[in-house]
């Protein structure tokens, strides 16, 4: 159960909402000390140099090549963060979840991204009837790490880009939420699925068919999926 929130200030004067649950690891064995889970934001230009090389990394830790060395992987991905930091500014919002398992020991256990848009979802310039009105937003990045999962880590950062998303509405206000996600990729599709996403089916992935185009069969192929929501 989510504990009492409190609103503090981040590193580098960002506003971050915090919350505070504990959980019980699901290894079987029992723990002296359980983790525990903490939300926050940072938008834009005040995201901390800390939070943005961790995050980064574990990016890098859940999408690179295993067994390879993915130093290099990390940096890109860092400068990219960074880049989009840089050009959306406070359009651009990163939802991260810290664990604590030890007193001295902070890490981040999930994070997820929110841009202003359709670009960041790789949807640039479509057009859908479910996707008109002025709050369109794109959902990217979304990664937990993989000695966390299954403990609710991704419901959860979901339910704050939504709860972030309202307060920037008016009363009776809609918005739309939208990302992609590999079309064979399961487990994902059922986490979105089940928090109220649905697939938008005229989407074709440009980026998959100018592969196939070229001969390569390596770009995994994608689907788009969104979610309305209203403040009511």
């Amino acid at each position: 159960m989510l504990g009492k929130k409190k609103r503090m200030r981040g590193d580098s004067g960002a506003l971050c909402i915090r919350s505070k649950r504990v959980l019980a690891l699901e290894d079987g064995v029992e723990q002296k000390v359980s983790p525990s889970f903490e939300q926050a934001y940072f938008q834009g230009l005040s995201i901390p140099f800390r939070v943005m090389s961790r995050a980064s990394g574990l990016l890098a830790a859940v999408f690179g090549k295993r067994g390879k060395d993915d130093g290099g992987y990390h940096v890109r991905l860092m400068a990219a963060l960074q880049s989009r930091a840089f050009t959306e500014k406070n359009d651009f919002v990163m939802f991260v979840t810290w664990v604590r398992q030890r007193e001295s020991e902070e890490a981040i256990a999930g994070i997820v991204t929110l841009s202003k848009g359709l670009s960041a979802s790789g949807a640039s310039g479509y057009e859908s009837e479910a996707f008109a009105g002025p709050h369109v937003y794109s959902i990217c990045n979304m990664a937990v790490r993989e000695d966390l999962r299954r403990q609710g880590i991704a419901r959860t950062l979901l339910s704050e880009v939504e709860r972030y998303v309202r307060s920037l509405m008016r009363e009776n206000e809609s918005a739309v939420l939208v990302l992609s996600v590999e079309k064979y990729s399961l487990e994902a599709r059922h986490l979105y699925t089940v928090c109220g996403y649905s697939v938008e089916d005229a989407w074709e992935d440009a980026r998959w068919l100018d592969s196939i185009d070229r001969g390569r069969v390596d770009v995994p192929r994608r689907i788009l999926m969104y979610k309305s929501i209203r403040n009511q």
